[in-house]
């Protein structure tokens, strides 16, 4: 992923990388995971929009607890204008995860009541 840096992927391309990583659970944990220890860098970086990676990641994001970790991080004061223009796909990504959550529920009632 540092490959964000530098010319070695034009600018266009960049995005697809984090499209990549973000497929998975583990690869959204690992991605934010990245964007924390690299988040200076990002910011600086001339063709890299911090929001766009940001949005990025929380699309992807399935889990109550990833959207709330990455929406506590965002909260931190220097961070705080991203949380606003990310808001809006954090919301619509709780409400994914909520229909994961509730379809998780109804498949295992299902599962104790055909085994």
């Amino acid at each position: 992923m540092d490959l964000f840096f530098g010319n070695a992927v034009p600018a266009p391309f960049k995005p697809l990388i984090l499209d990549g990583v973000v497929t998975s659970g583990l690869g959204t944990r690992v991605a934010f995971q990245w964007i924390q220890d690299r988040w200076p860098d990002i910011v600086r970086a001339p063709d890299v929009a911090p929001v766009d990676i940001l949005t990025g990641l929380a699309a992807k994001m399935t889990s109550r607890s990833q959207i709330e970790a990455l929406r506590a991080w965002l909260a931190e004061p220097t961070r705080t204008r991203y949380l606003e223009a990310v808001e809006p796909v954090l919301a619509a990504a709780l409400i994914t995860a909520a229909w994961a959550e509730r379809d998780l529920k109804v498949l295992n009632e299902w599962l104790a009541k055909v085994t």
